[in-house]
């Protein structure tokens, strides 16, 4: 768990990556939570549970409600 910043040349590695179809990356970003519940997201992060790989932690998004919300069922994941 960490917050970690890239640097220009990993940035253009992974978008090129992505532009030509060989990292799909809405495979690692797996849950998105709400401020609210950061406790329960870093419980997800940390022990992997329904098998978390990526979680987001949203400041602001009142759609999120206050429940996990998996990837790939959330239209504004990134």
């Amino acid at each position: 768990m960490g917050i970690r910043g890239e640097g220009k040349s990993a940035t253009h590695r992974a978008e090129a990556l992505m532009s030509q179809k060989r990292f799909d990356a809405t495979k690692i970003h797996t849950h998105t939570f709400g401020l609210h519940e950061l406790p329960t997201a870093l419980r997800y992060a940390r022990e992997h549970i329904d098998d978390a790989v990526k979680v987001v932690v949203k400041t602001r998004n009142a759609e999120l409600g206050g429940a996990a919300v998996p990837a790939d069922a959330h239209s504004d994941h990134r």
